[in-house]
């Protein structure tokens, strides 16, 4: 493979031809100079994979006493963090769905409950009427593990919700009967396809300029309401989340964004601290 044939051509160049005199510490220069490369953290840990099956076989075949690769450390993975939609962008997002048409309605519910209530593109397909609570502005959808939370409603989307279960679900059902809250084509429930088609088309049209999905929406949730002074427990339990480590991310996101906003306006920004993660280009 295209991993060996690296290290045959390592093992070339640092004088270590013969099998048997290949140490630990050869295979972790190895390592590190696929790192020093810019090679992907998942690229390092599938050639350690590689590595560690070699030596193995070898070993099992009596070619070798030890594996030098049996102790070899896995490569730190840099934590992705999600593309946030900044506050206008979700405003001009809510915006971009006019007009009181069945779909046009059901559109800009779907919108507001997932920028407005977080839910995952799973849980606004799946929502039931019961498991709306309207004249609270609740929803309590239900996440991974089966496990259901109640999740409050700012009055732009319960509003949305009510005009969208008053005025176009009886239209888009066509006389058919369904507890499903968000109806698609002929009056079946709605895809993940479809909710993903809506976003993006509704991004287009408030001239943001990455494609959107539906879980970035979810992202921008959990990150303004941390910019916003939410406390991170309640954030947790406002998304499903099971380990508070998980909702830990959107505190580092604010802070990269800090370390950001130092540097460019301020007059020593150059000299600020490096943020403390990576930030991704682009999918729970």
């Amino acid at each position: 493979s295209s991993d060996l044939r690296q290290l045959v051509a390592y093992c070339r160049k640092v004088g270590r031809m013969e099998i048997a005199r290949i140490r630990a510490l050869d295979l972790s220069r190895f390592l590190q100079g696929l790192s020093a490369a810019g090679r992907r953290p998942a690229t390092q840990a599938r050639v350690r994979v590689s590595l560690r099956q070699l030596f193995l076989y070898l070993q099992r075949q009596r070619r070798l006493a030890q594996s030098p690769a049996a102790d070899l450390p896995a490569p730190r993975q840099v934590r992705r963090l999600p593309r946030v939609v900044h506050e206008g962008e979700a405003h001009r997002l809510m915006q971009s769905v006019a007009g009181d048409a069945p779909r046009q309605l059901r559109d800009r519910a779907a919108l507001e409950l997932l920028y407005g209530a977080g839910l995952r593109v799973s849980e606004l397909c799946a929502l039931r009427l019961e498991q709306l609570q309207l004249s609270r502005n609740l929803v309590q959808p239900t996440g991974k593990g089966n496990k259901d939370r109640l999740v409050p409603l700012g009055l732009p989307a319960a509003a949305a919700l009510r005009a969208y279960l008053e005025h176009a679900r009886p239209l888009l059902l066509k006389g058919q009967t369904s507890r499903t809250v968000f109806i698609g084509h002929g009056g079946r429930p709605i895809s993940r396809m479809t909710v993903y088609n809506i976003v993006r088309r509704c991004g287009l049209a408030a001239a943001i300029k990455t494609p959107l999905s539906p879980h970035q929406l979810r992202h921008a949730y959990a990150t303004h309401l941390v910019r916003g002074g939410a406390d991170l427990r309640a954030v947790q339990q406002l998304l499903g989340h099971t380990s508070i480590a998980t909702t830990e991310i959107y505190t580092h996101v604010v802070t990269d964004e800090l370390y950001a906003a130092v540097q460019r306006h301020h007059p020593l920004g150059r000299q600020a601290p490096a943020p403390l993660c990576e930030a991704a280009s682009s999918q729970e």
